[in-house]
């Protein structure tokens, strides 16, 4: 997968744990309880600054994770890329000592291409890098989509995606559903960065759901996706170069180029530039590309149809250092625009304070992390 060394070129934090050489290995102690955005900017600095002190030198490294709780599916899937880079392309020997909790959330990290690097063979090491690019094991399904890949072999995903979700025994309108939403990030992915796209889903075991201190008897499973592309170009880059570059005028471009000016006045330290933009990236009939052809709220209609069949859900995208919460609550249209705030006012009201904010990690590119509970169908 291309350019996940922008990462490493993108993030520097302050490095709080040491590191020490145990025989002829180093050995990193990122012992933390919970591993989150701030725990990967600061593994990658530290990553970062022992190849640079040991340029040339190939020292096999083992990090101790110890008992750990991911805060999503994003995050190990991050943690991935980080070790396939300094395994793979920068041909360092890696191993991890971990023991993750596991949760309906992270219950994909079973299956996860981390387990093997638990082990120190070359064996292993090799087995590492080809179910990275692609896995399919029992309700774990993950693979790339190269940056030159047709519309059609896209398309093609969708069918793809929506036997495997059927052969799981999920219903029949949630598999149409997950299998559009695929679709629509590859899409958006080839869109928005022109470069490969990873995609990791995974399909829980059944949970029990806790009401008022007790079991309410259903049964509920996980749907958790991460789809991610590194790139330098970021989610929002090319609407707002178009709209500053061409200023066009027509149909809808005009009407954002009216609500630009109304939100200059709203822009603060909480609420910038490129969130504007992001949101922009997502109303309909609005596309970065060059031409006027018409873009669409495809991603944000499917997630809202996803979320209405769903117990519970928690989905956001994250491009540089912004996110963009997709919260139920503030997916309201109006006038055929999504405000992402209570009116779905898009023209004339900021978006929610609830929805945006800053990511700990700079994602050069774009992530998804999506997030649904569904329960079981009697």
């Amino acid at each position: 997968m291309e350019n996940i060394r922008l990462l490493f070129e993108k993030n520097n934090a302050e490095r709080r744990c040491k590191y020490e050489f145990t025989g002829r290995r180093l050995y990193i102690p990122f012992l933390k309880n919970e591993i989150g955005g701030d725990e990967i900017k600061e593994l990658i600095s530290l990553l970062n600054e022992i190849r640079h002190r040991y340029k040339g030198i190939n020292i096999p490294i083992c990090i101790d994770i110890g008992n750990v709780v991911f805060a999503d599916k994003l995050t190990y899937i991050m943690l991935e890329c980080i070790l396939y880079e300094y395994i793979v392309v920068w041909k360092h020997d890696i191993c991890i000592i971990m023991n993750p909790a596991k949760n309906i959330e992270v219950a994909g990290i079973e299956t996860s291409v981390l387990s093997l690097l638990r082990r120190k063979t070359k064996e292993d090491r090799a087995e590492f890098k080809k179910q990275f690019s692609f896995k399919l094991l029992g309700k774990h399904k993950r693979f790339i989509v190269r940056k030159d890949e047709s519309s059609s072999k896209i398309s093609e995903k969708y069918d793809d995606m929506y036997v495997f979700l059927k052969a799981l025994g999920i219903e029949e309108e949630c598999c149409k559903q997950v299998a559009e939403v695929v679709e629509e990030l590859l899409s958006n992915a080839n869109e928005h960065s022109g470069s490969d796209c990873l995609i990791d889903l995974d399909v829980t075991n059944y949970y029990k759901k806790l009401e008022n201190g007790e079991i309410n008897g259903e049964d509920y499973y996980g749907i958790n996706i991460a789809v991610v592309n590194f790139s330098d170009i970021l989610f929002e880059t090319k609407i707002k170069r178009k709209m500053i570059d061409s200023s066009p005028k027509k149909g809808k471009y005009g009407d954002v180029s009216r609500a630009y000016r109304n939100h200059i006045g709203f822009f603060d330290s909480d609420y910038i530039e490129s969130d504007f933009y992001i949101v922009t990236s997502y109303q309909d009939r609005v596309t970065g590309r060059a031409d006027d052809a018409t873009g669409g709220t495809g991603l944000t209609k499917l997630l809202q149809a996803l979320a209405e069949l769903s117990d519970y859900n928690k989905c956001y995208m994250i491009t540089g250092n912004r996110a963009l919460y997709f919260r139920e609550e503030y997916m309201k249209r109006s006038d055929g625009w999504i405000g992402f705030n209570e009116t779905g006012d898009y023209i004339e009201k900021p978006p929610s304070k609830n929805v945006i904010g800053v990511c700990p990690v700079y994602i050069p590119g774009t992530g998804y992390n999506l997030h649904f509970v569904m329960k079981k169908e009697k």
